[in-house]
């Protein structure tokens, strides 16, 4: 009977000092779980915040284009036109015909 009075105890010791095992490697996992879920919105905010630049970016080139049609859309309004003024209407009819 001391037999299984050991036995058992030993598997009781057993299975205590898996638990005990299986509760510190939790206790160790929290903090790396903690630190992916920090890395993971830090990756987030940065992809989102490169996005905002890649739109700040295509504004300012977008701003440039505009910039310049509207410059030689002034220049074309101050140069003289190329018919003369009785002719107007008909090169309009030309190009629509």
């Amino acid at each position: 009977m001391a037999g299984i009075t050991t036995t058992e105890a030993v598997k009781r010791k057993t299975l205590l000092l898996q638990q005990q095992a299986r509760d510190a490697g939790e206790r160790a996992e929290r903090p790396l779980r903690k630190w992916r879920r920090k890395a993971a919105r830090e990756q987030a905010e940065a992809a989102s915040l490169n996005h905002r630049v890649q739109l700040v970016e295509e504004l300012d080139c977008a701003q440039e284009r505009l910039a310049a049609a509207l410059k030689m859309l002034e220049e074309a309004e101050k140069a003289p036109y190329p018919f003369p003024t009785t002719h107007r209407m008909d090169h309009v009819s030309l190009i629509l015909w």
